[in-house]
């Protein structure tokens, strides 16, 4: 805002876009690590199998977590590195939705600091002011409900994991209906955060659907 002589509603997508350049590294070893994953699944699903027919034994369980955990290990493909973009950018939404809540209620320039076309009704320019006419709140969880919608498409996955996998998708898209009167007197400010970072999210969901894209930062075609 202040080096580069930025409008505040620029400087907010600015950086927020600059954030997830910098966590970008993330979700690609996510997305490497959930095909690798898809790929293990049949031996994975084997070894269940054979597991099933020796009863409860304890050795038996013990031996088995360690093929597992050798399979993981062949396929490169840890689970844990698929919280990693969760661990990461949890706190820097948090922080940027504290920073610019605190700086709507105390920087006299955020009423002035959003841009001077209006958005349809809406008038842009007082980022410290919540939207009346709701339509930010909805943009918003419209861009979020749109990425859920996109992200598990053209996934394999057995039946247990597919009915996992709707049933968390059932709960995001209730969560993306409930955002709307949950966040409706948040500032105009917040929500220029939150629709440049889910319209980026929604921007990178479709580009990891491209194969020219995936085969460039090495995201293996699942079978």
């Amino acid at each position: 805002h202040l080096a580069h002589d930025m409008e505040w509603w620029a400087a907010i997508m600015a950086t927020t876009a600059i954030m997830r350049v910098f966590v970008m590294p993330f979700m690609v070893m996510q997305q490497r690590v959930a095909a690798r994953m898809h790929i293990a699944k049949p031996e994975i699903e084997a070894l269940n199998a054979r597991i099933k027919g020796m009863g409860g034994d304890q050795q038996v369980m013990a031996e088995a977590q360690k093929e597992i955990f050798a399979i993981w290990k062949k396929h490169n493909c840890n689970p844990a590195y698929m919280m990693l973009p969760i661990a990461v950018q949890a706190p820097l939404f948090i922080s940027f939705y504290f920073a610019i809540s605190e700086m709507a209620k105390g920087v006299p320039s955020f009423a002035s600091g959003g841009p001077d076309w209006p958005l349809g009704p809406i008038s842009m320019h007082d980022l410290t002011a919540a939207d009346p006419t709701y339509i930010m709140p909805v943009l918003s969880s419209a861009t979020f409900l749109a990425t859920v919608e996109l992200g598990g498409a053209g996934n394999p996955e057995t039946s247990g994991a597919a009915q996992q996998t709707m049933m968390t998708k059932w709960g995001l898209r209730a969560l993306s209906v409930a955002l709307i009167p949950m966040t409706a007197g948040f500032s105009k400010g917040v929500f220029v955060y939150w629709i440049t970072t889910n319209m980026f999210s929604l921007g990178q969901t479709l580009a990891f659907k491209v194969p020219l894209i995936k085969k460039i930062v090495a995201i293996p075609e699942i079978p």
